[in-house]
């Protein structure tokens, strides 16, 4: 690797132009890369979504959810499969592995779909995570004028946010739909023998717009087109029906002496109104609340500002306001700002430190250019490798600042010591060359070790992969670019700038105080080894005091509270009840802003619409956190709602787009055939979490059960010829409304409901309703029997079996023992007969994450162990470097429990990461040793001469990337917990176990050094006399 420091000294201009180059570039790429707030963790999946209107639950679950089910997991691809069927939507998520080809698997789905028996007029389609989940800008829009304001969204907004290179959706909340009622008078239409369904096909048979052939005219094909007659209102007033005489209408027993046609006007009233099916409001104003979604590969930031200029663009014209209540671009600017100025903070005390250390300002300077152009430059590499600019890659070139200058500062050092020393004897040219030789194979080594270190973690499968892959490779990118700089550009500018270096004679107070306490470690080295055993002791035996956790938790500052009342609640109830919490939210003083979505599942990942249910996004003021305001909202909410509805269910829960509370969620499953069993031993389940003040955000999955009316024929029913299909025809018939969506008039399309004007309100009308047979009409009381079910509104299944699922998140940092915990008190329950449970998420997550981190840190020594013995050619060597890895726990552990931190990924990151700095220390000091007893020197000199020449650069580095790192361990804005909750804990860890891991490193390796030599000298006694053996049968 010299030569690349010989072309450098030989082409110092070259170097130069190239690293302009290198900074303008990544100047470039840090502007256009794409920013996100986190790493893609989610697995790859697929949703199957089909619409059947008009079944129940529980036959959509028979005849579709279960055989495609039963296909997917036949064709053993899924890693999980996952629905919910409803009574007019069978849902379906499929999960893959990581690295999973979606667009192979989407094909093969689409045929097993194709492959069912599902009805004509559903629909169906296959969505991708690529731009599922990915809702970048929630926001409102109020005006005076909601009517114009909604015309304008429609013709103008709304196409020109679609055609936003990148955006995958736009959905609108709060729409009131105009539709045409056709009213139809029940008893004139049964007089005359007309259905509902009749009148459909009818107009639907007067709408046909279609080619029916063509004609060969004067050489040329002109092609011939049916036009249907229906142009207006007044067309659909005078269109005429027909009756089927014979059989009336198709219900059995009708008199064939009806009036074969009658105009639609006759029997109906037709008038245009408008339906609320949701209604939306923001700080109780009525608003239409927006949501845009994002394509996978689209750049957030870019695209919320896209959208932002659209919005502005109108806004004077169509005269509303903009409120926005979530802005994903926001979020990931203040989050990469909060990180930016941390390791902007993180740079400044590092060039301090070297500046106190070195004493001069031209050698700070040069030791702190590695900076920019190492960061800038591993910038572009990412965006080359498909990487984000988001918390994790900026989380880890923000750990790496003090480490990436730590070989410039090797560098740079020995540089300036041989001016000090030698600047009388060679040129600053040779000098830089010799200097930056001398220390090159300790900085290439100990730069290898810590690249090394994280190529396990790169490899790790899984959630912990996923999420940190992106950091281990911003760190090692950043730190072999700083190598690269250290030994080409720093030269260079050594020999340059550093003109002016005063002859030094005798050596600090700090260098002769550390060399009387190493020979005193080296003469008393039984004494301390022993200390630095009972040291580690001592730090391990606080491991069960610190608490485990997957990753720190923290709180946001926004609350989503919902409001789920009885199934049979109409839309505007709901909405009156909401308009009290409404008003409660505008009265409490730590809320900012609310808004309101009446009609919409509380859900948020469903996109069903649900008239008994309401959702609310709270976002409280500076200074309020979610945990503190969540008990007491959900208690005096609760209390509101059930004074109006006593059956209603209201959650508050905390609200955030980041992965601040990702894996500290407690999962508790519960599976079995009864759905009235899981309803209720899910119950007893959510009761005894919510008993728990370690957990918050409790929900139960299982949705309400609601009663259903079950006819079915009776014999006097048969005996009268009435088979099923009828009596479903009939019934069909008097107790559904039809739809016509999207009806041609002329150049318009409106939707259409036909409906009679006589409404089903109770039991009783229902029996007395005549159903016509071959004896005449008769009740259907006579003819039939009505039986009382309880039904799910929705059932959810999970691979096959019918799943209830609660869960939970732990309040505080020790998720382990909260989870141990509610898996022996869930195990204590006397569930109902035929229900099982499985407990995943909390200690189970832990354990399976935590295991695979294990994996890597022993894979990583096994690494660094195999480059050492390369680098020192030799196995003892190497193994007392490694015993500096032992003094990690003692400053890391201490560090976390002073800190009040768990033990988490993010803690074991930063261990990891300290098993290659501190090798790193072990390898710059052993290595100076080994080249001195090459020369001749006695160990004990060797250890002495080579601790007091390496004492300012380890001690420049381990000061630097500890203090580096303090702003990140001290950040507590609750503004981008997603940027500091990974980082904070890392950091700490880093700053205890360098600290004491250094000063140990100072002393205690040598001492371990010292004691190993005695084995090196009788193994090399030993080789010498197997030699002279040799030598002397030869002779």
């Amino acid at each position: 690797m010299f030569r690349l420091t010989q072309w450098s000294l030989k082409n110092g201009i070259a170097l130069f132009i190239l690293c302009l180059l290198v900074l303008g570039g990544g100047l470039f790429t840090a502007t256009q890369i794409s920013k996100e707030i986190m790493p893609d963790t989610s697995y790859p999946a697929l949703w199957i979504q089909i619409s059947v209107p008009g079944q129940s639950a529980e036959e959509n679950e028979k005849t579709i959810t279960r055989p495609l089910e039963e296909k997917i997991m036949a064709a053993n691809e899924a890693q999980k499969v996952v629905s919910t069927t409803s009574s007019h939507m069978v849902s379906v998520q499929v999960e893959y592995p990581y690295g999973t080809d979606l667009d192979k698997v989407n094909s093969k789905l689409e045929a097993i779909v194709n492959s069912l028996k599902i009805p004509e007029h559903a629909e169906r389609q296959i969505l991708s995570n690529d731009n599922a989940m990915n809702t970048i800008y929630y926001f409102a829009l109020t005006s005076k004028n909601p009517d114009q304001l909604q015309q304008k969204l429609n013709n103008t907004i709304i196409p020109e946010l679609k055609k936003i290179n990148g955006i995958a959706n736009v959905d609108v909340q709060g729409e009131k739909k105009a539709k045409w009622l056709i009213e139809v008078n029940q008893d004139k239409a049964k007089a005359k023998g007309i259905s509902l369904q009749t009148i459909k096909e009818t107009l639907n048979a007067k709408n046909t717009d279609m080619t029916v052939g063509a004609v060969e005219s004067d050489g040329k094909t002109i092609p011939v087109d049916i036009k249907g007659d229906l142009r207006s209102i007044n067309d659909l007033k005078e269109l005429t029906i027909t009756s089927n005489a014979a059989t009336g209408a198709g219900q059995p027993g009708q008199p064939s002496a009806v009036s074969p046609k009658v105009k639609l006007s006759d029997i109906a009233t037709i008038k245009q109104t408008s339906e609320d099916t949701e209604i939306s409001r923001f700080n109780q104003e009525p608003a239409f609340v927006i949501s845009v979604t994002k394509e996978k590969s689209g750049n957030t930031v870019e695209l919320t500002k896209a959208v932002q200029k659209v919005i502005d663009k109108y806004k004077s014209e169509a005269n509303y306001q903009v409120y926005p209540i979530f802005s994903f671009g926001n979020e990931i600017e203040t989050s990469i700002s909060k990180l930016v100025k941390e390791g902007l903070f993180g740079a400044l005390f590092t060039v301090v430190v070297i500046a106190l250390f070195l004493r001069s300002f031209r050698a700070t300077i040069i030791s702190i250019i590695s900076l920019p152009v190492s960061i800038l430059l591993t910038i572009t590499v990412l965006d080359q490798v498909g990487y984000t600019l988001n918390v994790m890659t900026l989380g880890g070139l923000a750990v790496a600042v003090g480490r990436i200058v730590d070989d410039s500062i090797v560098v740079i050092e020995n540089i300036y010591r041989w001016l000090q020393e030698r600047g009388n004897q060679f040129s600053r040219k040779e000098i830089a060359f010799q200097a930056t030789k001398e220390v090159m194979s300790a900085v290439a080594s100990s730069t290898f070790v810590t690249c090394v270190v994280f190529l396990p973690l790169a490899l790790i499968e899984g959630y912990a992969g996923e999420l940190f892959r992106p950091f281990a490779l911003a760190v090692a990118f950043s730190i072999l670019t700083s190598l690269l700089v250290a030994i080409m550009l720093i030269p260079v500018l050594g020999k340059a700038f550093l003109t002016k270096v005063k002859h030094k004679e005798t050596e600090g107070k700090l260098a002769s105080g550390y060399e009387k306490l190493l020979r005193l470690a080296l003469k008393r080295r039984g004494w301390v080894i022993a200390l630095a055993i009972l040291l580690l002791i001592g730090s391990v035996s606080l491991v069960p005091m610190l608490g485990f956790s997957l990753m720190p938790s923290g709180s946001s500052s926004a609350l989503m509270v919902g409001m789920v009342l009885p199934a049979t609640t109409e839309l505007k109830k709901t909405d009156e009840v909401a308009k009290k919490v409404e008003n409660y939210l505008k009265n409490k003083k730590e809320i900012e802003y609310s808004s309101a979505e009446v009609g919409q599942s509380v859900d948020m990942m469903s996109m069903q619409k649900k008239e008994n249910e309401a959702r609310f996004m709270v976002r409280l003021k500076k200074g309020y956190t979610a945990d503190q305001m969540m008990s007491s909202m959900k208690r005096e909410i609760t209390n509101l709602v059930k004074a109006e509805v006593p059956q209603a269910e209201v959650s508050v829960d905390e609200y955030s787009m980041g992965a601040e509370n990702q894996g500290n969620n407690i999962n508790i499953e519960l599976y079995g055939d009864d759905l009235l069993a899981l309803e209720k031993a899910s119950k007893q389940v959510e009761d005894l979490l919510k008993q728990n003040d370690q957990l918050k955000n409790v929900k139960n999955e299982m949705n309400e059960v609601r009663t259903k009316w079950s006819i079915s024929l009776n014999q006097k029913g048969k005996d009268l010829n009435l088979d099923p299909n009828q009596l479903m025809g009939f019934m069909n018939d008097q107790l559904q409304p039809v739809e016509i969506v999207d009806y041609k008039l002329n150049q318009d399309k409106i939707n259409l409901t036909i409906a009679y004007d006589k409404k089903m309100t109770s039991k009783e009308k229902l029996l007395d309703l005549k159903i016509p047979t071959s004896s005449g009409e008769k009740p259907l009381k006579e003819v039939a029997n009505l039986v009382e079910e309880k039904t799910p509104i929705d059932i959810k299944r999970e691979d096959g079996h019918t799943l209830a699922n609660v869960t939970a998140q732990v309040k505080g940092n020790d998720v382990y023992a909260v989870s141990q915990k509610v898996q022996k008190d869930v195990a204590a329950l006397k569930l109902p007969e035929g229900v099982s449970l499985k407990t995943t998420g909390g200690s189970e997550e832990i354990n399976k994450e935590f295991a695979k981190m294990g994996i890597a840190m022993l894979t990583a020594i096994g690494l660094v162990f195999l480059l050492l013995s390369i680098t020192f050619q030799g196995l003892l060597t190497p193994l007392v470097i490694l015993t500096s890895i032992l003094f990690v726990p003692i400053g890391s552990f201490g560090s976390l429990l002073l800190a009040k931190q768990p033990l988490s990924l993010s803690a074991l990151i930063g261990i990891l990461m300290l098993i290659g700095i501190v090798v790193t220390n072990a390898v710059v000091l052993l290595d100076r040793v080994e080249n001195n007893r090459r020369k001749g020197m006695d160990v004990d000199e060797a250890i002495v001469e080579a601790g007091k020449v390496r004492l300012r650069p380890i001690l420049m580095t381990a000061v630097a990337t500890v203090f580096a790192l303090i702003p990140l361990a001290l950040s507590s804005d609750t503004e981008s917990l997603s940027a500091i909750l990974i980082s904070k804990g890392l950091a700490i860890t880093v700053i205890g176990g360098l600290t004491t891991s250094t000063l140990l490193t100072l002393v205690i390796v040598p001492s371990f050094y010292r004691a190993v030599d005695r084995f090196r000298r009788n193994k090399e006694r030993f080789e010498e006399e197997i030699d002279q053996i040799g030598s002397e049968k030869t002779a």
